[in-house]
This record gives C-alpha cells, sequence and structure tokens, in this order.
C-alpha cells in the first residue's frame, strides 16, 4: 500500500478555548458586537495576522502534514496539547496571556504572530522538520508591516473588444480585515477605476464568496461555486470603446496627398 502524501498547509485558525476568560476589552463572542457589548472580537482581531502569515509561506509548505491548523489560545483542561484527526490539526496555546493582548492594535498583532511562530516552530520540532520557512515568514510579515495586497488571479477577465482588463485584489490589513476590490487596467496606461467589492471592515475569508468571474452583457460578474451571484458592475459606466469596430477616417483632401 502507498503511503499518503502529506498535506501541505492552507489554512490556519485561530480560537479561544472554552476555558478561556475575556478581559476588559476583549470578547470572544460574536455576539458582543449585535448585543453592543464592550470590547473587540478576539476571531476578528486574528484575521488579518494568520491569512498573511499563511501566504508567505512557501508555496507547497508542510507543516506536519495538515491542511488545516487550529491555535487555541487558553487553558485546555483535560484535551490533548496536540493532535491530528482527518487531515486536521490542533495545537492549545496554554499560556496565551489575554490580559497582555487586550492592548492597542500594534501591539495586539506583535503578540499573536510571536504566538504563531512559536507554535509552529515547536508543531515543526515535534516532526523533525526545519523551522527555517517558518521564522522567514513572521520576518516577512513585520517587514510588509503586517500589510498585504493579493491578486486572484483566477477571477481575471479581459473586456471584449479593448485592451481593459478586470482584476480582482484582496487586501489584508489592521485596519480594515479583509477588504476585496474589482480594478479596471488598461494596456498602457494602468489603472482606470477601482470599486469595492463587499463591505468594509470584514473579518470573513470571502475566496468562499468569490470564486467565478465572467463578463455577461457588458456586466462583470462574480459568483459563487454553486452560482450565487455576489458582484456585479456594469462596464458601460466606463465608456470604452469597442475596438473592434473600424474607425471612420475622413477622405483625404488633395493637398494632403
Amino acid at each position: 500500500m502507498s503511503r499518503k502524501r502529506p498535506l501541505q498547509l492552507r489554512e490556519l485558525r485561530i480560537e479561544a478555548s472554552r476555558l478561556a476568560v475575556a478581559p476588559a476589552g476583549l470578547s470572544f463572542h460574536l455576539s458582543n458586537e449585535v448585543t453592543g457589548g464592550a470590547g473587540v472580537i478576539y476571531r476578528w482581531t486574528a484575521h488579518h495576522v494568520r491569512e498573511i502569515f499563511v501566504a508567505v509561506l512557501p508555496r507547497g509548505y508542510v507543516l506536519d502534514g495538515s491542511s488545516v491548523l487550529q491555535l487555541t489560545c487558553g487553558p485546555r483542561g483535560s484535551e490533548p496539547q496536540y493532535r491530528q484527526i482527518l487531515g486536521s490539526s490542533e495545537f492549545y496555546i496554554d499560556d496565551f496571556d489575554f490580559l497582555a493582548y487586550a492592548a492597542p492594535p500594534q501591539e495586539r498583532q506583535e503578540i499573536l504572530l510571536g504566538m504563531i511562530e512559536a507554535a509552529l516552530r515547536r508543531i515543526a520540532a515535534l516532526g523533525g522538520r526545519s523551522d527555517k520557512a517558518i521564522v522567514a515568514a513572521s520576518e516577512e510579515v513585520r517587514e510588509i508591516n503586517f500589510r498585504l495586497t493579493l491578486p486572484v488571479l483566477k477571477l481575471t477577465k479581459g473586456i471584449p473588444g479593448t485592451r481593459c482588463t478586470v482584476q480582482v485584489l484582496r487586501h489584508l490589513s489592521p485596519e480594515q480585515g479583509e477588504v476585496w476590490t474589482m480594478i479596471v487596467l488598461r494596456r498602457g496606461i494602468g489603472l482606470l477605476k477601482e470599486v469595492p467589492i463587499g463591505p468594509k471592515p470584514n473579518y470573513l475569508d470571502g475566496r468562499g464568496l468569490y470564486q467565478q468571474a465572467s463578463i455577461e452583457n457588458g456586466k462583470y460578474v462574480l459568483r459563487h461555486r454553486l452560482g450565487h451571484v455576489h458582484f456585479t458592475y456594469d462596464l458601460a459606466q466606463l465608456g470604452l470603446d469597442d475596438e473592434r469596430q473600424p474607425k471612420r477616417v475622413a477622405p483625404r483632401g488633395i493637398f494632403d496627398q
């Protein structure tokens, strides 16, 4: 029987343990935002850091053979510190200091990045793997100041009859979390238009929503994989000329010859 190929790390999740206690200024529950309670949502503060970290890891990076890793912060009770189940791993950070984490955003993201690096290096060591890629990824996240813009290449479409292209960008930052935009580029000129897609700030991974792109009846359309339309933009608003149409040329006069 052939040995299963280890999976590359594709998704990093960060959650609070069920025994963790939130200090003032921090909440573990999404309902807090709805009910108007005080404090920022812990999961949301972690979104841009974990997404940028995974994005800058080397292509095809394998940590422990699982595609999904959850780092659970806070007391674990009787749960094992580290376990793997069906392609997913969970690792507890028992001593995560939530009191220190209830700090200004700049300090929070540094605390979180340090925690991610330490946890992944520990997991790599348990499997006898090098931690060089983990350390390099942490350094890169700091160098780019916790901000990253990623083009979603599969959603790129050329506008028929023009030298223009529609692209979609995924922006990650501490201020906005995750924001998506559509841009229109013209060959030889550059950016013509940038249009926001969805809400901002936003703390959800939009890759599950925007999976298919098409140009239909002069509109750029983004769909979910099941076909549900999530975004449309009427390209007629740009006033682009159809370069496939022959241009009328004034007849040349006798003195023009």
